[in-house]
């Protein structure tokens, strides 16, 4: 009988152990969001996990949404995030990097004065957190089709770099409130053209985001994160069953390396979706904090 010990596969990512440590915002880049050497003795020290998912990562500045969180970005973001990759290696680690984009939790403070991104201009909350404080949540501008082809871009290019750093793969951040994920609330998603409406709609940007990113790495290296019921701010998902039966029913997410979910509001949909997902699988149990 395996354990949690044992090691296992996920596509063509290596795991020592069933051991996963999920990716967790230290908040310790500099300024310009390139990783550092105390982020190298952070990953490095553990790296007996059998697999760490990095830190929330963005491909490109208007994703920003914390002070000190990470970018791969540039060339110097890519040397910084290949020296903690090899020192994880170098100690027999696993390690994948986690892309996401905040979209409409994005904030003007941090992201160099920027206008949030997202579906559409809704504010979920009229503050978020931005480090220690409170501040007003910046009303988002609507993507365009010219803007959504440059997130698509972003995404890929960064789980390039990803790749060529020596990351072991990438994982696709969809959920907690996050871009991809107001994409599947019809909260956060009132458009009325392809991206928006009916629950396959909603689906249709996310999963065009995946496309690129396996295009780029291919599906054996990239991993899905999302979160039915669970956000950082007010994002509501009347049908969960549904929207996520729609997004694992497709053909391009069942061919991904895992699945990476966690759940605090709604944890009977995640042994609902059980049934829906037939590949490898984490799941994070969040508890309210």
């Amino acid at each position: 009988m395996d354990t949690v010990f044992d090691p296992t596969q996920f596509g063509d990512i290596p795991l020592g152990s069933r051991l996963v440590m999920s990716g967790m915002g230290r908040r310790r880049a500099d300024a310009e969001g390139t990783p550092t050497e105390t982020m190298t003795t952070y990953y490095s020290q553990r790296a007996a996990a059998g697999l760490i998912i990095a830190e929330s990562t963005h491909p490109s500045w208007e994703g920003k949404n914390q002070p000190g969180s990470p970018h791969m970005i540039t060339d110097a973001d890519e040397q910084a995030w290949k020296e903690i990759v090899d020192a994880v290696h170098d100690n027999d680690g696993t390690i994948v990097l986690q892309l996401m984009h905040a979209g409409g939790n994005a904030h003007p403070s941090v992201n160099g004065d920027r206008t949030p991104l997202a579906p559409s201009d809704v504010i979920p909350t009229e503050t978020i957190r931005v480090g220690a404080e409170m501040l007003p949540h910046a009303r988002p501008q609507p993507l365009t089709e010219a803007g959504l082809r440059e997130v698509i871009d972003d995404f890929a290019q960064a789980a390039r770099r990803a790749v060529a750093a020596g990351f072991d793969g990438v994982e696709i951040h969809a959920g907690n409130g996050f871009l991809l994920h107001q994409f599947l609330s019809p909260h956060t998603n009132t458009r009325t053209d392809k991206y928006g409406g009916k629950p396959e709609s909603r689906c249709r940007f996310p999963v065009a985001v995946i496309e690129g990113v396996v295009a780029a790495v291919g599906a054996a290296r990239v991993g899905l994160r999302i979160s039915p019921g669970a956000s950082i701010t007010a994002l509501h998902e009347p049908d969960l069953l549904t929207q996520y039966g729609q997004l694992l029913s497709r053909p391009e997410i069942r061919a991904l390396a895992y699945l990476h979910t966690t759940s605090t509001s709604a944890p009977e949909i995640i042994e609902q979706m059980r049934s829906l997902w037939p590949g490898r699988w984490i799941h994070n149990k969040l508890s309210p904090a």
